[in-house]
């Protein structure tokens, strides 16, 4: 029975980290993909990487939803309901203000916003998955 409990135990570990490293990795992809997008000029190449991103911010979302409505996850819910209120945010400063300051061509003031205001919730972000990953 101790067997038993502990190789549950481990399971759940396993499972759960495997989670939040998968949101991890999908987060820092969507980021990367945006930060290269504040260097680009040439739209067709710009339209790539914003749909690279997209498609790396619906991993994220997916993950993040699995990982929410898992059962044995539940004692980890907290940071991730906060994870995901200031990806929420993230998202929408990306794709409402980021996006269209790059498509119009105003790469500095989409470099500030993304340096200066998402880096701190990039950071947050990163934060709340360290909190959540079980120790």
């Amino acid at each position: 029975m101790i067997l038993q409990c502990a190789y549950h135990e481990t399971r759940i570990f396993r499972t759960f980290a495997g989670k939040v490293e998968d949101i991890q990795t999908k987060l820092n992809q969507s980021r990367q993909q945006t930060m290269a997008m504040l260097s680009e000029t040439d739209k067709t190449v710009l339209e790539m990487r914003y749909e690279e991103a997209l498609a790396s911010s619906n991993e994220v979302d997916a993950s993040l939803q699995s990982a929410l409505t898992d059962p044995s996850l539940q004692a980890q819910r907290a940071p991730l309901e906060e994870f995901k209120q200031v990806w929420d945010v993230f998202k929408t400063t990306r794709e409402q203000e980021i996006v269209p300051l790059l498509i119009t061509g105003k790469q500095d003031q989409a470099s500030a916003l993304a340096q200066k205001v998402q880096s701190g919730r990039f950071k947050r972000l990163n934060n709340l998955l360290d909190v959540a990953r079980p120790k």
